[in-house]
């Protein structure tokens, strides 16, 4: 192309044009539509080209790009994160070399559930029982928001002066904002 640039006709200069041109046009990209991205146990997925690209793309070797457009059409580059679960966002990927590009839609996924860690405990007969005095489980998700966090008790009573005058059994269920669950979370409260 160098030698082309030198070229002072008019009619070659515009046969190196075509020529370039139709070298780009060789490049065509295609991409899929409604690709499925779970986010990573940190709450993010980087968006590779291969993963929105339609098979092979051996016409366009090398590099390419990918940008993701928010709802608003602000570009965010080639990472969603938790802010875009359950969105369904515009994908496009650009060949470095030729600019050729194709557009496909991902839509971003939680599917991690919280994770829920008890821990028993023994208490005094006059304990105060209640989740402010004995304390709430460990609770981590990959996406920070609110999580549903509930509870039951099954309580067994005996007497003040019996060896373990109850044994109370709290049973911890937690969902996050996907509506994933974490498998519940059994607490034994010894009460002596």
């Amino acid at each position: 192309m160098k030698h082309c640039t030198n070229l002072r006709l008019v009619g070659i200069a515009l046969l190196c044009l075509l020529a370039t041109l139709k070298g780009n046009a060789l490049c065509t990209l295609a991409c899929n539509d409604q690709v499925q991205i779970s986010l990573d146990q940190t709450g993010l997925a980087v968006i590779l080209p291969d993963m929105i690209l339609d098979g092979e793309e051996s016409a366009c070797p090398g590099p390419k790009t990918v940008t993701v457009l928010l709802p608003s059409g602000q570009m965010i580059g080639d990472t969603v994160n938790c802010d875009q679960a359950n969105l369904l966002l515009h994908v496009k990927v650009t060949d470095k070399a030729t600019g050729s590009h194709c557009w496909g839609t991902i839509l971003v996924e939680d599917k991690l559930p919280p994770t829920i860690f008890c821990q028993d405990t023994t208490v005094q007969c006059t304990a105060n029982l209640s989740v402010d005095s004995i304390g709430f489980p460990l609770i981590a998700d990959n996406c920070s928001g609110v999580l549903d966090t509930f509870f039951h008790d099954d309580v067994i009573l005996e007497n003040c002066n019996t060896a373990n005058t109850a044994i109370l059994t709290r049973v911890w269920h937690v969902k996050d904002a996907s509506n994933n669950s974490a498998a519940p979370c059994v607490q034994t409260i010894t009460v002596e």
